[in-house]
């Protein structure tokens, strides 16, 4: 059950310059006692009223485990979502264990049903439990660590938030051997995620598997097999995944394809239990079986929390990265985290023995879903975001500043693609849903407002993306708005800092071995630069060039130019 609290009477209208300060005042109002970070909030909202779009928080490498609570708490707590939360931990990067490189096991462990944990009716010595439970006992330091979190067999059934086991409890870290291979388990009795309506009646009997024709040809690698899907289950609404640096490239690739195709596709029901498969050909292993495929749903965002690095992208695959829209810096006050770490899970739900709970912790009635912000408000946003109107002015300022980001002799950005461009500028029309700036229309309408018998005024249909054919819709609450450049200079630096790299130097620049030998003589001392402080230079020196507006909004570095050139058109060293 889950109570939606909204009236659009509480708000001004979207794209006012209010609308937004209102939107939150109501959340923090509505979750008195919850942490509701204003940047992780509005970044987080961003990426939903543009549509499918995904999102990298960066934080300190201590604050991280507190940005992944803080992002689980607004898509719960405010959005209601069923969210999962992921964390891939390695030991040794420089080892790979073969089992993290099984693409279908690392889907399986991304998109468990948050439902609960599974468990045997009669663990005994060699089942996987009993594996599990003395693996503890030797690595009682690694548990104590994370004593806040609940057991790793604690059922959460009651409610959206959902505290899942992170991918080293799941044998995912590196040096350890996968649970179906260690002696003395035993396969049969795995414990793993039950779907919410899954049953054991739902999984296909054996004597209806479908045999594959071409199966006697063994040259042949690719067989179009048969699609099952499994509607019965219900996959995450978002992700949240902290360390995926560490994963496999091919886990990497399989989770790029989920996010392109909107879909996922496994050989094995999602319900079964996670067995690793040490094949090192998993497409050979899949010829002829049956396809399960599973629709990601309606909305769907994933968030990835990794460090911070202020000269490097994200350690991920670069089709990976690309998927990503926008990135945001989080710094945590060292005050809330107390409170950050006490708000993600009630209290009856941390029991650290679900089986035989104590007196004073007996079972609590299932938490009510306090849902902050419907999703009606939401689809009200999205439309309003299609709606928003981008002049062709404005997208020839927005290629001019990602061809002159793309082109620095600073910078790496073979990474700022068309996609990226596109993703910018969905985001613009969401940032003027939200309407955190003024853009100079207020003046013209608070006017239009006084002069009832003028072209703009309210008696007249306002025309709207050159079409003046436009009928009643015009006059629905969703609200026509036009795009300016503040929009655009709000998000583009955080559309662009995550593809960027800072180059090593001035021997790193695509003509730098015209001037600077391949091995020089001595080594030159190099000072980098900040990425988003190079970028929202360019924005200002391109606003300069354009009409000047924009230098209120992004901010200028005092100092000399550190990106001054010599005399042969090289940059300088001494620049760096």
């Amino acid at each position: 059950m889950s109570s939606s609290v909204f009236a659009s009477s509480l708000f001004p209208p979207m794209g006012d310059v209010n609308f937004y300060s209102a939107l939150l005042a109501f959340v923090r109002e509505s979750l008195p006692d919850t942490v509701v970070d204003p940047l992780v909030f509005q970044s987080i909202l961003l990426c939903l009223i543009a549509g499918e779009h995904h999102l990298i928080l960066q934080a300190k490498p201590e604050e991280i485990g507190c940005v992944v609570k803080l992002a689980l708490i607004i898509l719960t707590s405010v959005f209601g979502f069923r969210a999962q939360k992921l964390k891939i931990r390695s030991n040794d990067r420089s080892s790979r264990f073969a089992a993290t490189s099984d693409p279908e096991y690392f889907l399986k462990s991304l998109f468990l049903p948050p439902t609960g944990l599974a468990r045997s009716p009669s663990p005994g010595p060699g089942t996987r439990k009993d594996s599990l439970s003395r693996s503890n006992s030797k690595r009682g330091h690694v548990r104590h660590s994370h004593s806040r979190t609940p057991s790793r067999t604690l059922s959460l059934n009651n409610g959206p938030v959902t505290n899942f086991r992170s991918m080293s409890d799941l044998d995912l870290s590196i040096g350890h051997p996968p649970p179906s291979t260690r002696r003395g388990t035993s396969p049969s009795t795995p414990v793993y995620y039950t779907p919410r309506a899954s049953t054991s009646s739902s999984r296909l009997p054996a004597d209806n598997t479908v045999t594959n024709p071409f199966a006697s040809f063994g040259s042949i690698t690719s067989v179009a097999a048969l699609e099952v899907p499994e509607a019965t289950v219900e996959l995450p609404q978002a992700l949240v995944i902290s360390g995926l640096e560490h994963a496999h490239d091919s886990s990497q690739k399989a989770l790029t394809r989920v996010l392109s195709e909107r879909q996922v596709v496994l050989s094995t029901p999602l319900a079964e239990p996670l067995v690793r498969s040490r094949s090192a050909s998993p497409l050979e292993s899949n010829v002829g079986s049956r396809r399960y495929q599973y629709n990601l749903p309606e909305p769907f965002i994933l968030v990835y929390v990794c460090p911070l690095d202020p000269h490097e992208r994200p350690g991920v695959h670069k089709s990976l990265l690309d998927k990503f829209s926008m990135s945001v810096v989080v710094s945590v006050r060292p005050e809330l985290r107390p409170s950050i770490r006490a708000s993600i899970i009630p209290p009856h739900l941390m029991s650290p023995n679900p089986k035989a709970p104590s007196p004073s912790q007996a079972p609590q009635p299932p938490a009510v879903a306090h849902v902050v912000l419907s999703g009606d408000l939401l689809s009200r946003m999205r439309n309003a975001c299609q709606r928003a109107f981008i002049s062709p002015m404005l997208s020839l300022y927005l290629s001019d500043v990602f061809t002159a980001v793309r082109h620095h002799p600073h910078f790496d950005g073979t990474l700022l693609t068309a996609s990226a461009k596109k993703q910018a500028e969905d985001l613009a029309r969401a940032a003027r849903v939200l309407g955190v700036d003024l853009t100079g229309m207020e003046l013209v309408r608070d006017e239009a407002e006084l002069l009832p018998l003028s072209p703009a005024g309210p008696t007249t249909p306002r025309e709207t993306n050159g079409d003046p054919f436009e009928e009643e819709e015009e006059l629905t609450d969703v609200p026509v708005l036009d795009v300016s450049e503040a929009d655009i200079g709000r998000v583009v630096t955080r559309v662009v800092s995550h593809r960027l790299r800072v180059r090593d130097g001035p021997q790193d620049e695509i003509y730098g071995s015209v001037v600077y030998l391949g091995i020089p003589s001595s080594p030159v001392k190099l000072k980098k630069v900040t990425r988003e402080a190079k970028a929202k230079e360019l924005l200002n020196s391109a606003s300069h060039k354009e009409s000047g507006e924009l230098s209120t909004i992004v901010s200028t570095f005092p100092g000399e130019n550190p990106f001054s050139t010599n005399q042969n058109g090289m940059s300088d060293p001494s620049a760096y």
